[in-house]
């Protein structure tokens, strides 16, 4: 007796699932979760025709107009994007009339003042609404900005946009220019790559066997078909769900489970493969049915596939399945779209043009033998977006400046930056600025993160410096901002003054371009800093007292004169001094209320380095040029020279080193001594040493070491034995020296 089958037949009331779409094609307007229609325009003035571009819902109707009146009377029917070829200030209205005949009303308010541009896109394409970007690039000079977007002003450096050939989601986008001052707005339209209808999947019907196909031969076998041959209709409503419409004679079970006819649903799981069988009973009673008796057909359902995503570091994401056996289709916003053809495929790729940031849903149709199996969703971000230059508040935005200069940087992303620096010694502001234009290229991969946002120049140097600095931002996904460049020469060091300035017309301070005037304006520098140095052209008089407590250089190249006022000295204290190059005088000669001794120079606890000066000194009774204590000083190839009525010498020092080779040494007075020291040490080589008076000494030397060589001593009434004046000396050395009386 052979087994029969349990048969079920039964009819069910189903309703049919509709494909949902996506909205991601716009994906730059933040409009749509505010539910605005209109797309394009948007408010603002503009320098070119602008184009209507509307989100129409699904089975609704759209009608706009611009001239004020109410677009359902006086309008246009909206079939696809417009270009409005109107100058002038512009209200758009938009009425929409959804199926249920409700209204919705949008406007927007907007100028335009058409001002052709110079860009190739915009000539070949600027009677269309939209301009299409597929196989040319869109070219923006480097010296216009852009932005893909309308919430940001362009700030974008102008390139050449270009996108992945292979892309195949459609976008449209706004592209907004800046020109000078002309904003221009267009649309763009990028198209996504199709394969040709050769290659097209053709999508099969349900195929029925015919009936000789169906003989009963009495024999036991499975005939294994494809899906889409299954003589029944087969509707996957979603991954677990399957419904099933057959004939009253085609019976069907899944897995050898219950056999069915009529409409039903079956469940089952996607994580493994699944079987499919059929049989037909034409002509026959389901009661008397031995399925060894018949053919038996089956399908293999594959498990669920995986959706494998790739991202490139060029930013473009593929899409692949696991299973091959599967195509997937892209959806498309169904009310955006321009493009109709539908593609299936085994894998996608997704790119958008540089300078966009895409971050949405991707939604994928998977078809399997032709047939709709469910859908497979992710989400991407490809961010093409570069960030924003770092913002930055700077202490002195000056280019010359005298202090540190202290950067603080502001950005959502981050902060790099890369540092030249140059050690300034003499200052040439026209080469400096050449190096800068030319020569500063930047190089991204050894740039230095700035870690807590600001940046000090100069802070701890000793020296001026140039200061060439960089500066860019760097998102998360690697972008790079546009390079921002800062220069800054900071130097506390250098002063420059010019007695015949003719630059008045600038602020002065001191700098190589806009030197000072009188040497009056370097004193509130002189004791600031660490070190400075006075750079000196033409000539000076009626200076006043210099008291120098840091370290000070006088330097002139061409020999500047400078004449000190009544009762003015220079006063050196715990640092050095170094002059060259110039003439330094004083001339106190008729002075009648002067009876104190005149210096010029006054030294404690310092160091006086001289070289190239000439030094004269006239006073009325008592003087010396140099007076000091516990310092040190080195005078070479210079002449000093001092003259008074009373007692004059040129050095009065006291514990207090002298150096002095190939110098002229005069003293002229009725008591004349050329050096008085008493205590420290004395070198005086290659020089002439000259006295004048009515009593007169070459040097009062009092427990001194000295080297005393190669002079030439010149005298009138020398009174004092050469060697008599240094009785306290413990060390001595003297030779090859010349005596000679005038």
């Amino acid at each position: 007796m052979q087994k029969k089958i349990n048969l079920k037949k039964q009819k069910s009331d189903f309703t049919r699932f509709a494909i949902f779409t996506v909205l991601f094609l716009i994906v730059s307007f933040s409009s749509f979760a505010e539910k605005n229609h209109i797309i394009s325009p948007v408010s603002g003035t503009w320098s070119n025709y602008q184009t209507i571009l509307l989100d129409v819902p699904e089975g609704a109707s759209a009608f706009y107009s611009f001239t004020g009146d109410n677009p359902l009377y006086s309008g246009f029917a909206y079939e696809k994007p417009v270009l409005l070829e109107l100058e002038g200030n512009i209200n758009l209205k938009v009425v929409i009339v959804n199926s249920d005949n409700s209204v919705i009303e949008e406007s927007v308010d907007f100028s335009v003042k058409n001002t052709p541009i110079d860009l190739q896109f915009y000539i070949e394409n600027k009677n269309q609404a939209l301009i299409p970007v597929k196989e040319k690039n869109i070219s923006i000079p480097s010296y216009m900005k852009y932005s893909i977007s309308d919430s940001t002003e362009p700030y974008l450096k102008g390139r050449t946009l270009t996108i992945n050939s292979e892309n195949s989601l459609e976008q449209i986008l706004p592209l907004v220019i800046k020109n000078q001052n002309d904003l221009y707005r267009f649309m763009l339209h990028i198209e996504p790559k199709l394969q040709s209808s050769e290659n097209q999947e053709s999508l099969v019907e349900n195929e029925f066997f015919s009936e000789s196909e169906l003989e009963n031969d009495y024999t036991v076998r499975r005939i294994e078909k494809n899906l889409s041959q299954c003589p029944f209709s087969i509707k996957f409503l979603n991954w677990e769900e399957i419904e099933i419409t057959t004939t009253d004679d085609i019976y069907v079970c899944l897995d050898d489970e219950v056999w069915q006819t009529g409409t039903f649903i079956l469940n089952c799981t996607r994580d493994v493969n699944h079987v499919l069988s059929w049989i037909n009973l034409s002509g026959l009673n389901p009661e008397e049915f031995i399925p060894e008796q018949f053919k038996v057909y089956f399908s293999n359902i594959p498990a669920k596939p995986s959706l494998i995503m790739k991202q490139d570091k060029s930013k473009y994401v593929e899409f692949d399945l696991s299973d091959k056996n599967y195509t997937m289709e892209l959806l498309q916003n169904q009310k955006s779209s321009f493009t109709k053809n539908s593609i299936r495929k085994n894998s996608y790729l997704i790119d958008t043009i540089l300078g966009n940031d895409l971050d949405t849903k991707i939604v994928f149709n998977l078809y399997y033998d032709n047939i709709f199996q469910g859908t497979l969703e992710s989400e991407i971000c490809i961010d093409k977006k570069s960030p924003k230059i770092p913002t930055v508040e700077i202490s002195n935005k000056n280019f010359f400046v005298r202090e540190p200069v202290e950067l603080k940087f502001n950005s959502e992303d981050k902060i790099y930056y890369v540092l030249k620096s140059k050690e300034i010694s003499n200052l040439d502001l026209r080469n400096l600025e050449l190096e800068t234009s030319k020569n500063f290229v930047v190089d991204y991969n050894s740039a230095t993160e700035l870690i807590n946002e600001k940046l000090v120049l100069n802070e701890d140097s000793v020296n001026a410096y140039f200061y060439n600095l960089a500066y860019f931002s760097k998102d998360d996904f690697g972008n790079i901002s546009e390079v921002e460049y800062y220069q800054v020469l900071i130097d506390p060091y250098n002063f420059y003054v010019e007695s015949s300035n003719s630059k008045t017309n600038f602020v002065q301070d001191g700098s190589v371009a806009r030197p000072f005037t009188s040497i009056s304006q370097i004193l509130p520098f002189l004791n600031q800093g660490k070190f400075i140095k006075i750079h000196l052209e033409g000539n000076f008089s009626e200076i006043p007292s210099l008291l120098i407590k840091s370290d000070c250089e006088i330097f002139s190249k061409n020999g500047t004169r400078l004449s000190f006022a009544k009762n003015s000295l220079i006063t050196v204290e715990n640092a050095l001094l170094k002059i060259s190059n110039c003439v330094l005088e004083q001339n106190f000669s008729k002075d009648v209320t002067s009876d104190n001794q005149q210096n010029l120079f006054k030294l404690h606890n310092a160091k006086l380095k001289m070289n190239n000066c000439e030094i004269v000194s006239l006073y009325k009774n008592n003087g010396s040029v140099i007076f000091a204590d516990a310092s040190d000083i080195e005078i070479l190839n210079s002449g000093l020279t001092i003259q008074t009525e009373v007692y004059s010498n040129v050095f009065n020092l006291l514990n207090s080193n002298l150096l002095c080779d190939n110098c002229r040494i005069s003293s002229v007075s009725n008591s004349a001594v050329a050096l008085n020291i008493n205590s420290g040490k004395l070198i005086l080589e290659n020089s002439q040493i000259h006295v004048d008076g009515k009593i007169t000494k070459f040097y009062e030397l009092f427990g001194v070491e000295y080297n005393i060589n190669n002079n030439k001593f010149l005298y009138k009434n020398y009174s004092n034995d050469m060697e008599s004046s240094d009785i306290f000396s413990t060390k001595k050395s003297y030779s090859n020296n010349e005596v000679l009386s005038f």
